[in-house]
């Protein structure tokens, strides 16, 4: 299973407008992605993958989506976790 492109087309799929190829430094400010665009491509990451992503979104915390500000941090994340779960 390669995870990154997973990943990719399912934020290709929540940000249907996407005209441009996903590499690891695209960041999704630059997509027009906004915080409920963001908790979309989570929810259906966890999904896709049966796991857990934790989060928590601020209006005035911009600091707690840093995790998730490039496609290339959410393929981190997602990997680590998907490494998490089929180690057990």
């Amino acid at each position: 299973m390669d995870v990154a492109e997973e990943v990719k087309q399912s934020i290709s799929q929540v940000l249907i407008n996407l005209s441009e190829q996903l590499d690891n430094d695209t960041k999704l400010a630059d997509l027009g992605a906004e915080s409920m665009d963001i908790l979309e491509i989570i929810y259906a990451l966890e999904e896709k993958f049966d796991i857990d992503i934790s989060i928590t979104f601020h209006k005035t915390d911009q600091s707690s989506m840093s995790a998730f500000a490039t496609v290339g941090d959410i393929c981190q994340v997602v990997r680590v976790l998907v490494d998490k779960k089929y180690a057990k």
